[in-house]
């Protein structure tokens, strides 16, 4: 059965989309076999970025209006890319949520990883999706504007303590000397622990109008997207590295291990 990876966020611009997609496109290229959603009504955001826009045919909404069957409306992604469901543009149905969680436990055995990009909101579909999620994923700028909106949306998640949760510090502009400590403030502050911390990296922006996931190229962003889809995975990542992020995780989950009894 499929783990569903729920990447949320508290506002619009805070990166979600791009690490959706790029945790989908890693997990793809390590050989999981991964299904990414687009799982917002009204607004498209993985279509581009994955470059499948002139394939969409069907989208999440025919399938829960029973109009299109699972395997007409998915676009595979081959051997290296992630399978992909697109958007709906029309408006949420009634029952969404209970019709979403049917449809999700009957294709759950065919995937490893399920990538859910919810919409940059605390409305039906994002209740919908992390109640479903394994895994849930807030990612956040560093400005005060992302960081309370991404705390609401974590103090809205019902269960909250049942999954898996987890924060992704994304477009960090400081150096790393200076920010151990700024960064976890914002994970003390916001509720979840670090798994990433994303530097600025102007490359970013191309590979999103490319539809070229960044993970595939030796970037900031892009080593550090992949160590995330590592992570999840459950694959060691040597702190001796002295990377940022790899402190803080592995501090952190060091005093989870210990709240919850040793090793």
């Amino acid at each position: 059965m499929a783990k569903i990876v729920s990447i949320i966020s508290g506002k619009g611009g805070s990166g979600k989309t791009t690490v959706a997609v790029n945790l989908a496109s890693q997990l793809a290229i390590s050989g999981k076999r991964t299904l990414i959603i687009d799982a917002g009504y009204g607004i498209r955001n993985d279509d581009i970025p994955l470059a499948r826009t002139d394939e969409l045919l069907y989208n999440l909404g025919d399938i829960i209006s029973g109009q299109a069957e699972f395997d007409d409306a998915v676009i595979s992604g081959g051997d290296v890319s992630p399978d992909f469901v697109g958007a709906s543009p029309g408006c949420v149905p009634e029952h969404f949520k209970a019709h979403f969680a049917n449809f999700l436990a009957a294709i759950s055995h065919r995937y490893d990883f399920i990538v859910l990009d919810t919409p940059a909101s605390a409305g039906c579909e994002f209740d919908a999706c992390c109640n479903v999620g394994d895994i849930v994923i807030a990612v956040s700028g560093e400005d005060a504007l992302s960081r309370i909106n991404t705390s609401l949306c974590i103090n809205r998640i019902s269960d909250a303590c049942s999954k898996e949760l987890y924060l992704v510090l994304n477009m960090v502009k400081h150096d790393s000397s200076a920010s151990s400590p700024y960064c976890e403030d914002i994970a003390d502050e916001i509720g979840a622990r670090i798994i990433g911390i994303i530097r600025y990296d102007e490359f970013v922006r191309h590979s999103l109008e490319a539809g070229d996931p960044i993970v595939r190229y030796d970037t900031y962003a892009g080593r550090e997207l992949e160590n995330i889809a590592r992570r999840l995975c459950n694959e060691y990542i040597n702190p001796s590295s002295s990377t940022l992020t790899e402190r803080l995780f592995e501090k952190n989950r060091l005093v989870l291990k210990t709240q919850q009894g040793g090793f």
